[in-house]
């Protein structure tokens, strides 16, 4: 695993770096990255699930994966036409995705165990399953905000993470 991220250190640097950067960027303007996230995927919902239709109606497919399509479209509309809605469930998908990636982070870590720095992600992959409580215990009320926060402290301290991992790989292997 470290000779893969020596190897391509400027990939790993530069997506560390993208992932403080947006992380900051969503923390600063909660509003904004959580109304714009619902909405972009309220969008493209709508649009793979139209092309998809039209698709399947034009090639005389089965009825379920009409149906299927049509799910997408309904979903789409629904997430663009009640967006306080469709964030509070973006919320809730949010908040899911954080139990398993904090509990991946905490794999990782232990999949580091020999290695220095391998705490960084298990301090990561803590946080994380905090952050999710938090979402958790506190829904609904949190949903506008939490999406922004949570998702740009997530992408910081897993940017944070990436970067000390990546920097002692380096360093490592230049003292070896």
């Amino acid at each position: 695993m470290h000779d893969k991220i020596e190897k391509n250190y400027s990939w790993h640097l530069a997506q560390s770096i993208i992932f403080i950067v947006f992380g900051l960027t969503a923390i600063f303007v909660p509003r904004i990255t959580a109304l714009s996230l619902e909405l972009l995927i309220g969008v493209l919902l709508f649009l793979s699930g139209f092309f998809a239709l039209v698709t399947n109606i034009k090639s005389e497919m089965t009825w379920g994966t009409c149906a299927s399509a049509l799910l997408f479209v309904l979903a789409g509309l629904f997430m663009l036409l009640k967006p306080i809605l469709g964030l509070d469930i973006l919320s809730m998908l949010l908040t899911i995705y954080l139990v398993f990636k904090g509990a991946s982070d905490i794999y990782l870590a232990y999949q580091y165990r020999p290695k220095d720095n391998r705490q960084w992600l298990l301090i990561s992959g803590i946080i994380t399953l905090v952050l999710a409580s938090i979402a958790w215990y506190g829904f609904p009320e949190v949903g506008i905000l939490f999406l922004g926060v949570i998702l740009g402290l997530n992408m910081f301290i897993y940017g944070i993470s990436l970067l000390v991992v990546t920097w002692s790989v380096k360093k490592n292997n230049q003292l070896e």
